[in-house]
């Protein structure tokens, strides 16, 4: 992509990066945090290539994982204002 001066890359994380209180799901929410401050360092990096670089950070999905965490974190998560991303 440098060589072309030319690319696009999209990095996946979630919501999980910036909510606290997700309990036993720190190593998930860690890798998610890792992935977001990747995101943002590579777009600095790769700016003067022309190299588009964006992060997605999927939001709530309902599935059976919801009763295991509870509805707290549910509320909090869909509450989550991701303008302060």
């Amino acid at each position: 992509m440098k060589k072309q001066k030319n690319g696009f890359i999209i990095n996946i994380t979630s919501l999980a990066a910036k909510i606290n209180g997700i309990n036993s799901a720190a190593c998930y929410s860690v890798s998610k945090a890792g992935i977001s401050d990747l995101t943002i360092k590579t777009v600095k990096e790769l700016l003067p290539f022309n190299i588009n670089v964006n992060g997605i950070a999927l939001g709530t999905i309902d599935t059976l994982l919801w009763e295991v965490y509870g509805s707290k974190i549910k509320d909090k998560c869909i509450s989550f204002d991701s303008r302060s991303w």
